[in-house]
């Protein structure tokens, strides 16, 4: 989905998928409108625990999303059939990589002790 864009009222939570059958859809290379959404989701908070101490050091939330295309041919029945499994599996897995990619460095910069000055 677009940075910034929203859909509909439902509260996500955990890494899924969101299916709407019946929003309009429109395709911004041709313009044309379809019904029908399937977005990969990621709605998580990643915590950094120090188990010896028993402490949180840190914590990140995360929630992205992105659609996944249902290709030319869909014709706005079934949204959730017309992507293959594999497609799903790797938006959903680009998703979290992507996301982790940019939470993690920020969630373990508590551990990363700054360089001495030099003498």
């Amino acid at each position: 989905m677009a940075a910034g864009s929203s859909v509909g009222a439902a509260l996500l939570k955990g890494l899924g998928f969101y299916v709407d059958p019946e929003l309009l859809v429109r395709r911004s290379g041709s313009g044309r409108t379809t019904r029908g959404l399937v977005a990969a989701c990621a709605h998580l908070r990643l915590c950094l625990v120090d188990l010896q101490a028993q402490r949180l050091i840190g914590e990140q939330r995360l929630a992205r999303s992105t659609m996944i295309s249902l290709g030319r041919g869909f014709n706005g029945r079934d949204p959730w059939s017309a992507t293959p499994p594999v497609v799903r599996q790797r938006a959903l897995q680009q998703l979290l990589v992507d996301s982790l990619r940019d939470q993690l460095p920020p969630l373990f910069a508590p551990l990363i002790a700054p360089a001495p000055p030099a003498a």
